[in-house]
């Protein structure tokens, strides 16, 4: 699924709903570019278990303004750079399960408000 739907520039909703990823390693780039996605419905329901790859997932979505990933498993994950650069409109994101943050919010420059409060430190 590396760079599905990248560049999709004029692309403002999807609905992966009913995308099955449970063997999918590669997720790298397939949002990057996305520039009026606003909403992806479904993905909270992606099984990540055995995602290595999550480089640049939503690079350049920058209307993108909340991410519900709170069922992310990244324990496999080991490239997460990148990962929401220029995502400059992202408000809220739900990452209470999330087991594994590494590089995850490198280069955010833009970013103004991460609410980790629900965050499991023991975990961390």
């Amino acid at each position: 699924m590396e760079s599905m739907f990248q560049l999709c520039s004029s692309l403002e909703y999807l609905d992966l709903s009913n995308f099955n990823i449970s063997n999918v390693s590669n997720l790298s780039n397939m949002f990057n570019g996305c520039k009026k996605l606003k909403e992806i419905k479904g993905i909270e329901k992606f099984n990540t278990s055995k995602v290595i790859n999550m480089k640049s997932m939503f690079e350049l979505c920058s209307e993108l303004e909340y991410l519900d990933l709170s069922n992310f498993n990244t324990g496999n994950a080991n490239d997460m750079s990148f990962m929401f650069k220029e995502c400059s409109m992202l408000e809220k994101f739900n990452i209470s399960k999330v087991r594994n943050m590494e590089s995850m919010f490198q280069l955010c420059s833009l970013l103004e408000y991460l609410d980790l409060s629900t965050f499991n430190k023991e975990i961390v």
